[in-house]
């Protein structure tokens, strides 16, 4: 497994949570 892989999953994972917590706050 390659660390740059798992870093840009981490980053997506990340934004998608980022992106859901934005998403609540403004309902």
């Amino acid at each position: 497994m390659t660390g740059d892989g798992f870093v840009a999953k981490q980053k997506r994972l990340a934004q998608e949570v980022c992106t859901c917590h934005e998403a609540e706050a403004t309902v």
